[in-house]
């Protein structure tokens, strides 16, 4: 989102905060309180409820005026890519799909087959990309694919095979996955003891128990 901010909303939030909101990168826009709306000016998977959006998409906003002030107006897709962005968690950045990488993060971790699991036997939120979560490249995402995650995280085992590129190009243009704010409090600590609203929850016992059994294919 950053070159739409630099364009549009310089000087007034670039490089220093004009009534609380500041865009000069990621850090400072989830940073930002707007001294209008009194609350953080961007609500992550809620772009209709985010001041942000309410500035730019609306002719005449909650409080004050739309922006920018003194730059055209955004265009209908950079304000509904910025929705999106929202809508998505906004985060950072658009990380590139790879296999395995669940959260779209970046990074493989023990977040990832926790999601999978989560998936499959606990009412999680389906993964973004099935392509994605199917870490193993055996077609259908199952148990094995948390197994094989979790044999790579912590028993030496293999990293998850590279994605093709059609399935990279599948992944790419999928929307990110929604996860409600009630789950993302235990996916973002997901070895915590009865945290999960669910049926359940995944603890560290389980994860030892997963890592000792078989993989039956």
């Amino acid at each position: 989102m950053q070159p739409i901010f630099r364009d549009s909303c310089s000087p007034c939030h670039i490089g220093r905060a004009t009534s609380g909101v500041e865009l000069t990168d990621h850090r400072a826009v989830l940073a930002s309180v707007g001294e209008q709306f009194g609350k953080p000016i961007v609500s992550p998977y809620g772009y209709a409820e985010s001041p942000l959006w309410r500035k730019i998409a609306r002719l005449s906003p909650p409080h004050g005026l739309r922006c920018p002030r003194e730059r055209p107006a955004l265009s209908r897709a950079e304000i509904d890519l910025i929705a999106r962005w929202i809508d998505d968690g906004a985060l950072p950045a658009v990380v590139s799909p790879a296999r395995g990488d669940v959260d779209r993060d970046g990074d493989l971790d023990v977040t990832d087959p926790i999601l999978i699991l989560q998936y499959l036997f606990l009412g999680g939120a389906r993964p973004y990309c099935l392509s994605v979560a199917d870490a193993d490249a055996s077609g259908p995402v199952d148990v094995t694919d948390a197994v094989y995650l979790l044999l790579h995280l912590f028993a030496g085992g293999p990293a998850p095979p590279e994605m093709t590129a059609e399935e990279k190009t599948a992944c790419a243009s999928a929307s990110f996955s929604r996860f409600e704010p009630a789950c993302l409090s235990c996916h973002g600590t997901p070895l915590k003891e009865n945290s999960h609203p669910g049926a359940g929850t995944l603890t560290r016992a389980d994860i030892l128990r997963i890592l000792k059994a078989p993989i039956v294919k």
